[in-house]
């Protein structure tokens, strides 16, 4: 029995002596009295933000409406250069060709050059201020003038297409204006279509 008291005694003291020999936890690393971290990291349950970036916006704009070769038939004979009385192949009938074809697309609007025309000057002035020259078969207008050839003043022209149609200038030192103002005017056309169509010597198509 006394061996038993005994016994527990010396464990008695033995526990005291672990318990007031441990460490402190340093205050750095957890809080006081509680045992937990002296700090903690916080985590955000926000999710990130995402950002979009919208493409830059594409405006198209409608291209002029060109008449196509097998539209061309539809439109009437009047339109047809030969029909409305120009003369194909002829140098002496370049005046008349001139006339003939300012003549048709102040009424219409519109002519198709079917052939080879010489073309010269005239007085009479183009006034549609809507044109479309169209080519089809041996489409060529050919200029030989001894002074420079305007077709069309800007002040007078809104919109204008030329298509499928050689434009052949064989005077030297004389020039042939598509589309110019000799007075300088500060008018402008507000659209010029050309579309497969050559230019041979001195011709400037607008200016």
């Amino acid at each position: 029995m006394k061996k038993i008291v005994v016994l527990l005694v010396a464990f008695a003291f033995l526990l005291g002596t672990v318990t007031t020999s441990a460490k402190p936890v340093s205050s750095r690393n957890s809080d006081k009295g509680t045992g937990r971290p002296a700090w903690t990291v916080k985590q955000s349950t926000s999710e990130p933000e995402i950002i979009v970036e919208s493409e830059p916006e594409i405006i198209v704009e409608p291209e002029p409406e060109i008449i196509s070769e097998a539209e061309l038939g539809l439109l009437g004979l009047e339109v047809f250069a030969s029909a409305y009385g120009m003369v194909p192949n002829d140098s002496s009938a370049a005046n008349h060709n001139a006339a003939r074809f300012n003549e048709a697309l102040n009424e219409h609007g519109i002519i198709i050059i079917d052939d080879v025309y010489h073309m010269g000057t005239t007085p009479t002035r183009v006034t549609n201020p809507s044109i479309e020259v169209y080519g089809t078969g041996r489409a060529e207008l050919i200029f030989n003038n001894s002074s420079t050839t305007v077709l069309f003043d800007p002040a007078g022209i809104r919109d204008l297409v030329l298509r499928d149609v050689a434009f052949t200038n064989l005077s030297e030192g004389n020039p042939v204006f598509i589309v110019y103002s000799s007075a300088g005017s500060s008018s402008k056309t507000n659209s010029v279509v050309i579309d497969s169509c050559s230019f041979q010597g001195d011709i400037s198509a607008y200016r």
